[in-house]
């Protein structure tokens, strides 16, 4: 399919809260291993985050009946989970990078009567995007963790007990689709009861010759016109009849117009790869549950009016590169 594709792989589960891309990257003006100063979009990215819980709270998610436990528990560790990924994408300190790019994952494995938890984060020889993974997914495995030991402390927990151990997963795919351009796709997954369980998919790009991360307004000259870009794209790869339904049916046309509003939003989650852009959608943002999390390929070509920076797209990349756990 000229220009795109879309892809269904993985289980289909739901999100976690979003994470605005809005801001200017501190790659710009600070050289390696300098104190930077503070990101506008890490402030923003905290600030919604901090909004999320309290609404949350608002809503009373913390009952004290076994039933309100029962009901509530998953929201909960959405809570915690929400914060953390916020908080991992305010991130804005720089180191020099190592000479060459490892191949090597670290690997978390906990087993308890309350949790079972499996999570890995990629060693990509960049110290600052190594320590910010690390802590990332530490950070998220003992909130977890800490949360459900919580939760299984309360009166009334005999009535959930048949749902432990809750479980966490975080997986991981490294790419490095050019010599300037390491990016980290996350899977994190959990199950704290229910009909299922909910899935939120992270991604993020570094500049590998100084470890910080890079936005849109790195990646291209007209961020705002990249986004409108995407949108066409996105609507027109995903509105075609998917071929492995029995009624050949495709996405329900609202869920895909509201998903693909060009709006900046819609788009936070993507990764560079050597022909341009690939997106990535969140369960439910495009199409219903039992579809699964959707991406798009945008090429540099569709892109070229917004047009992006060349030095983060090169030829001789080494095209293909991936680690994975």
């Amino acid at each position: 399919m000229p220009g795109g594709g879309k892809n269904s792989n993985g289980p289909p589960l739901g999100r976690f809260g979003p994470v605005s891309l809005k801001g200017r990257s501190p790659s710009a003006g600070h050289a390696p291993g300098r104190e930077a100063e503070p990101s506008p979009a890490g402030d923003n990215r905290l600030l919604s985050a901090f909004r999320q819980v309290k609404v949350r709270s608002s809503l009373n998610l913390f009952p004290e009946s076994a039933m309100s436990v029962i009901r509530f528990a998953p929201f909960r560790c959405l809570c915690l989970l929400s914060l953390a990924l916020a908080l991992f994408a305010s991130s804005a300190v720089g180191e020099e990078p190592s000479p060459t790019a490892k191949k090597e994952a670290n690997v978390i494995r906990r087993t308890t009567e309350f949790v079972d938890i499996n999570a890995s984060w990629p060693i990509v020889g960049i110290a600052r995007v190594d320590d910010e993974s690390r802590a990332f997914v530490t950070g998220l495995a003992d909130r977890f963790e800490q949360e459900i030991e919580a939760l299984a402390a309360e009166p009334g927990v005999e009535e959930i007990a048949h749902l432990f151990p809750y479980e966490l997963s975080i997986s991981h795919e490294a790419t490095y689709p050019s010599p300037r351009v390491a990016s980290i796709l996350w899977n994190i997954w959990s199950f704290t009861g229910g009909a299922h369980g909910m899935l939120d998919i992270v991604a993020n790009n570094y500049d590998r010759s100084t470890g910080y991360p890079l936005l849109l307004e790195d990646l291209f000259v007209d961020p705002d016109l990249a986004v409108l870009q995407f949108s066409k794209a996105a609507r027109r790869v995903l509105a075609e009849p998917d071929e492995g339904s029995e009624d050949g049916a495709g996405i329900p046309d609202e869920m895909l117009m509201a998903g693909t509003e060009p709006v900046e939003d819609n788009f936070r989650t993507f990764i560079v790869i050597p022909s341009g852009i690939r997106l990535h959608f969140q369960p439910y943002q495009v199409a219903p549950w039992a579809a699964g999390p959707q991406t798009v390929d945008v090429s540099l070509d569709e892109l070229q009016a917004a047009k992006p920076n060349p030095e983060f797209w090169d030829a001789e990349a080494p095209a293909g590169e991936t680690s994975k756990p």
